[in-house]
C-alpha cells in the first residue's frame, strides 16, 4: 500500500475552518521543506491556504497567515511566487481593527517577505516598490496610535528591519519617523517599556539611511551629536535636568525616573549609531555591509565628547553627592531613594 504524500495528509486538516484552527500547531510542526517541494498536491495546498485568508472569521485568517509565514520561511520559491497575492490579502489587516494575534501574524509575514526577497530585482520592481510604502505607512500608524504595547513594539521593530533595505521607499515617511522616535524618547508615550525603548533606539539608528549616499552621513552625524548632547546634559544635571521649562511641573518622582529613561535612551542610541559607522563611512547599502568597500567619504566622530560622557557614566556611584535647590524636593527624592545615579 502506497504511503500518502505528507502534504496530502496535512491537507485533510484544512478541510474546514474549524479544523484548520484546531490542528494549526500540528500543521506548523510537520510542515517541512521536503513536503513543500513541487508535487501534485502543492497547488491544492496553496489554493486552500489562500482561501482561508479570505475567511470572515479572524481566527481562521490568523491560522492561514501563520501557515503562510511557515511556508515562506521554509521555501524561498514559494515566498516569491505567492508574495504578491498574499501580501495584497494580508495588507488590509494592518489598516483596520483586527484582533492582536491577526495583527502580529500579519506584521511577521510581511516583514519576512520583504526582508528575505529584497535581493531579487524583479521582486523589488513588481512587488516591493508598490507595496512596501503601504506596509510601512500602516506600520507607522500602528506605532503611533495602537494601544497595545507589544503591537507597538512589533511594528517599530518591523520598520527598523525594512527601512535600511528600502530607504528610498521610506523618504515620504521621514518626518513622521523622526517624530515617533523623539516622542518615545521624550517620555510622551504612556508606559513605555524597556522593550519598546530598545526597539525605538534600533529604529532611530537606521534613520540616516533616508538621506541616501550623500545625505546619509550628515543625518547620521546629526543624530549622533543630538544623542550625545542630550545624554551629556542629562548626566551633568541629574537628577533634574532643565531640558524644558516645565521640567518641574509634574511629580518629582516621575520626573526623575523619566529623565533617567531619557539618559538610557540617549546612551543606547549612541551605541546603536556607532554600530553603523563602517556602513556610513563606506556609503555601502545595508544589504552589502558584509563586503569590503573602499572608503569614499570621511566621517568625523566626536571621540572627545563621547569619551567624556563614557567617563562620567563609568565613574558615577551611589556615593555621589547631588546639590538640590529645593529642600522639599530633596526630602521627597531622598525618601524615594533616587538622589543619586
Amino acid at each position: 500500500m502506497d504511503v500518502p504524500h505528507q502534504l496530502q495528509t496535512l491537507l485533510q486538516f484544512l478541510v474546514t475552518d474549524a479544523s484548520s484552527i484546531a490542528h494549526l500547531a500540528y500543521i506548523l510542526d510537520h510542515l517541512s521543506s521536503s513536503c513543500l517541494a513541487p508535487s501534485p498536491h502543492l497547488q491544492k495546498w496553496v489554493t486552500r491556504v489562500t482561501s482561508l485568508m479570505h475567511s470572515k472569521d479572524p481566527a481562521t485568517r490568523w491560522a492561514a497567515i501563520c501557515i503562510a509565514y511557515r511556508m515562506s520561511f521554509l521555501s524561498r520559491s514559494l515566498l516569491i511566487e505567492n508574495a504578491q497575492s498574499w501580501a495584497g490579502i494580508i495588507l488590509p489587516s494592518l489598516t483596520k481593527p483586527e484582533p492582536v494575534p491577526v495583527l502580529r501574524a500579519s506584521m511577521r509575514y510581511l516583514t519576512l517577505v520583504f526582508s528575505a526577497a529584497g535581493h531579487n530585482l524583479e521582486f523589488q520592481r513588481q512587488v516591493a516598490v508598490p507595496i512596501v510604502p503601504k506596509v510601512s505607512s500602516a506600520l507607522l500608524t500602528i506605532a503611533e496610535k495602537h494601544n497595545d504595547r507589544d503591537i507597538k513594539n512589533s511594528s517599530i521593530r518591523s520598520l527598523a528591519q525594512l527601512l535600511p533595505l528600502y530607504p528610498s521607499l521610506h523618504k515620504a515617511l521621514s518626518q513622521r519617523l523622526f517624530a515617533l522616535c523623539h516622542q518615545i524618547f521624550s517620555g510622551s508615550t504612556y508606559h513605555a517599556t524597556e522593550s519598546l525603548l530598545d526597539a525605538t533606539v534600533n529604529l532611530y539608528a537606521v534613520l540616516h539611511f533616508l538621506g541616501g549616499k550623500v545625505g546619509g552621513t550628515n543625518l547620521w552625524r546629526n543624530s549622533l551629536d543630538e544623542s550625545q548632547r542630550i545624554s551629556a546634559h542629562l548626566m551633568a544635571n541629574y537628577p533634574i535636568p532643565l531640558l524644558h521649562a516645565d521640567a518641574m511641573a509634574g511629580n518629582p518622582l516621575t520626573t526623575v525616573a523619566l529623565n533617567l529613561d531619557r539618559l538610557k535612551c540617549g546612551v543606547n542610541a549612541i551605541g546603536a549609531l556607532l554600530r553603523y559607522l563602517e556602513i556610513v563611512a563606506t556609503c555601502a547599502p545595508i544589504s552589502h555591509q558584509h563586503r569590503r568597500v573602499p572608503v569614499s567619504r570621511p566621517v568625523r566622530v566626536p571621540i572627545g565628547h563621547l569619551a567624556t560622557l563614557c567617563w562620567c557614566l563609568l565613574t558615577s556611584t551611589h556615593d555621589d553627592e547631588v546639590s538640590f535647590r529645593d529642600n522639599s524636593l530633596k526630602c521627597t527624592q531622598t525618601a524615594s531613594g533616587t538622589t543619586s545615579l
